[in-house]
């Protein structure tokens, strides 16, 4: 069993490239494609650009669906494509998360770390403070979370492609600056750039 992770393509931001991604789409040898969050950026796009722009991606992840699984998780940047006609065909799941289930029996949770910026946005809220956790604060709360729910680690988007942990947790990385993504691949996970 072949997983890809695949996170952070923001397609739609001028400093994405979206033909390497489709290369790498057309390619793909896997069982299951996870998409982690922000693959498209709503953010620095006209409404009406949408279809243009997105349209071949679209197609391509589709298309995948047909063959394999293929799961999606919405980030920030991307959260409104599920209102788009073109994309809620096919047999691609959406969800706020993900498992990856190893074969030694090891449970990972996949998820987009915007989930737990949000989190940490609320707390700072409510305290009248101004925000300053960083990336240390997220991914102790994604781990904590995640051993709470009976998970061995969590594989998440949204951060720079590292380990951490002996293993426990795992970052995607960004295609958009490192062209990173996730491979499962049997009992090992590894971080692969293209």
């Amino acid at each position: 069993m072949r997983t890809i992770i695949l996170s952070d393509c923001h397609i739609g931001n001028s400093a994405s490239d979206v033909a390497k991604l489709n290369l790498f789409l057309r390619h793909a040898e896997c069982n299951r494609l996870i998409l982690a969050g922000n693959i498209f950026d709503f953010c620095e796009i006209n409404p009406a650009e949408i279809k243009r722009q997105f349209a071949t991606t679209i197609g391509l992840i589709r298309k995948l669906s047909t063959d394999i699984r293929v799961d999606y998780i919405t980030g920030k940047t991307d959260a409104q494509l599920l209102e788009q006609p073109m994309f809620c065909r096919g047999e691609v799941k959406t969800a706020a998360q993900a498992r990856v289930l190893t074969p030694d029996g090891r449970m990972f949770y996949v998820c987009h770390g915007s989930v737990f910026e949000s989190v940490i946005d609320r707390a700072a809220t409510l305290l009248g403070l101004q925000r300053v956790a960083g990336p240390e604060l997220l991914r102790k709360r994604a781990a904590k979370s995640c051993l709470k729910k009976g998970y061995q680690g969590v594989i998440m988007g949204h951060e720079p492609g590292e380990w951490k942990r002996d293993g426990m947790e795992v970052y995607c990385g960004s295609w958009l600056t490192d062209r990173s993504y996730v491979l499962v691949e049997g009992s090992s996970i590894n971080i692969m750039r293209i």
